[in-house]
């Protein structure tokens, strides 16, 4: 994960704690929880018979939807689908859920307490911009990429918003690189507190527009460019 090579590990490592069965991942949207909790369920996922699976919550506001919403991703038939009948058939399987976006959900730490108390072969990672206040819970928070220490390139390029920014820049110009003649207007454009003129310069013409690629030399998109689907939360 780019910017956070040590944070999957340590993740991976809080999950496998056998008293640990609820991980909330906390932090500020877009700082990326979403991608920090598949990549530690997919270190775990061997350890858990039936398998992981991820429920996104972005849609999901009350108690009764989120009951629905983890049924629907775990294909249970619909007549099965109260608290109940569910807890039920949670209880007999070993199984990680990945409960993303918990913030916004009326209820959800009763939710979290029934299926824990009912299921003992089941963990949860969930994310969320706030804890669910559970005691069983172990909270993971992530702090924002680091940014830029100075103007240089050097120090652009080991930072994590910077790494991030470019990564997905080359979803839009897959030969774009980061360059003397670009560099400050990356680190205003991923800095919350950058200065407005530079950022308004950026946001008019992207590191990535034909004005930049004319300074820093044309790239021909090349087929190892090829970005992985990444969600924030």
């Amino acid at each position: 994960m780019l910017g956070r090579d040590r944070d999957p590990e340590r993740l991976t490592e809080l999950v496998r704690v056998t008293d640990a069965r609820l991980t909330t991942i906390t932090g500020p949207g877009g700082a990326g929880k979403t991608r920090l909790a598949v990549a530690a369920a997919a270190g775990v996922t061997s350890e858990f018979p039936d398998g992981a699976y991820f429920v996104s919550l972005a849609a999901v506001d009350t108690e009764q939807v989120l009951w629905t919403s983890i049924a629907e991703v775990l294909d249970v038939p619909a007549r099965e689908r109260t608290p109940r009948r569910l807890t039920a058939q949670l209880a007999s399987w070993s199984m990680l859920l990945v409960l993303d976006n918990f913030e916004q959900v009326q209820g959800a730490d009763r939710v979290v307490a029934r299926i824990l108390k009912a299921a003992p072969g089941v963990a949860v990672i969930a994310t969320s911009r706030r804890s669910l206040g559970l005691v069983a819970e172990r909270q993971y928070p992530v702090t924002p990429l680091t940014l830029p220490d100075d103007g240089s390139l050097s120090a652009a390029e080991g930072s994590g918003a910077v790494q991030l920014f470019v990564h997905r820049a080359r979803a839009v110009r897959p030969g774009f690189t980061l360059t003397d003649e670009n560099v400050n207007d990356v680190a205003a454009l991923v800095s919350p507190t950058g200065r407005p003129a530079a950022r308004d310069r950026a946001v008019r013409h992207p590191p990535w527009s034909a004005q930049h690629q004319r300074s820093a030399g044309s790239h021909r998109p090349s087929p190892r460019h090829r970005l992985d689907q990444q969600r924030d939360s």
